[in-house]
């Protein structure tokens, strides 16, 4: 049987209407969850025909993002994190301690603290020893007699001041040498002991000392140190004012620990290792430096004491003056050159 075109025309024409309405359907559910990039293909037939097939493209459409809801996240279940910061400290050369190196005499004899102010003591010519039982070694060799005697009687002076310091829950003992050693009150080596420091024990050598006559010979303290160490005392004081030498026979008048061998550094690095000893070099400069070794080998402190002579200043004065006068006997160069340069040092009258 044969078609008429009116027929084709209406076939045409319905599948048009057809796939328009397929293209429509696609533009509308593909975003759904069809793939917008598939083709479709559309069908169309009659009943009276035979089925015929062609294919739509699917038109391109704008990707659109679907916002996507996240699960709430409790407070409660978020732990608190701690993060620590350091910060850089800032240098301050002013605020920041300078280490230093001190010797030990300085540090056992100078330094003090609060709580030393309060801790029983002795000192003797600037030097300070803690404790509460003391010795005092002190030069009786016969250089002490200078100025008149005015040393020795000086050095007396300030033994008997420092011992009137003292309380009466301290105790001390006295020493002096020269080629020989001489006990407190001269009592025999047996009864060599502390005695407490009262007002009539400190009167007692009052008047034993200053009557006490220089020795001769020359200044060897090693059988006095070794004694003085065999007391046990807290500290020991030395003064002297020579430089040692040894006697040319070796004859000590008490037992001792000392040989003819032994130096005087040598009796104090020895026995004095727990035991500071405290050096004052007397009026003589010369003798500082064997001080300063035995006062840093015993832990303790050394210290010079210049000559203390009233008449020293008053002696200078006169001799600058009898030079001044010998130069310019009238004094009329000096008050000109002295107008000229302030016009106010040099005045006569």
């Amino acid at each position: 049987m044969t078609q008429s075109p009116h027929d084709a025309r209406g076939l045409i024409a319905s599948g048009i209407v057809h796939g328009v309405i397929v293209l429509i359907m696609a533009v509308v559910f593909l975003p759904i969850g069809i793939d917008r990039h598939a083709a479709i293909s559309v069908s169309i037939a009659t009943e009276s025909e035979r089925l015929q097939t062609f294919t739509v493209e699917p038109m391109e459409t704008p990707i659109v993002e679907e916002a996507v809801s996240q699960p709430s996240i409790e407070a409660a279940a978020i732990e608190p994190v701690r993060f620590e910061i350091s910060m850089p400290v800032e240098f301050d050369p002013v605020a920041t301690p300078k280490l230093t190196i001190e010797p030990v005499a300085v540090a056992s004899a100078e330094q003090t603290t609060p709580d030393d102010r309060t801790r029983p003591r002795a000192s003797f010519f600037g030097t300070h020893a803690y404790g509460n039982r003391f010795v005092f070694v002190l030069d009786a060799s016969p250089s002490m007699s200078a100025r008149g005697g005015a040393r020795y009687q000086r050095a007396c002076d300030e033994l008997m001041r420092s011992l009137s310091q003292l309380t009466e829950q301290q105790s001390f003992y006295l020493l002096r040498f020269s080629w020989r050693t001489q006990l407190m009150f001269d009592q025999p080596f047996q009864s060599m002991e502390f005695i407490s420091a009262t007002v009539d024990n400190i009167e007692r050598v009052r008047s034993w000392l200053y009557d006490q006559p220089l020795h001769v010979g020359g200044t060897d303290p090693r059988v006095a140190l070794d004694l003085a160490q065999q007391l046990a005392p807290d500290a020991v004081f030395l003064l002297s004012d020579g430089e040692f030498n040894e006697p040319p026979a070796w004859a000590p008048n008490f037992p001792t620990r000392v040989r003819p061998v032994h130096s005087v550094p040598h009796v104090v690095e020895t026995i004095y290792q727990n035991l500071p000893l405290h050096c004052i070099a007397f009026e003589m400069r010369s003798c500082l430096p064997v001080m300063e070794l035995l006062a840093r080998s015993s832990g303790g402190s050394s210290r010079f004491v210049p000559t203390d002579d009233p008449n020293v200043k008053r002696r200078l004065l006169a001799s600058i003056q009898m030079k001044l006068a010998r130069i310019d006997p009238t004094g009329t160069a000096r008050t000109t050159r002295a107008r000229e340069q302030d016009g106010s040092i040099w005045r006569k009258t």
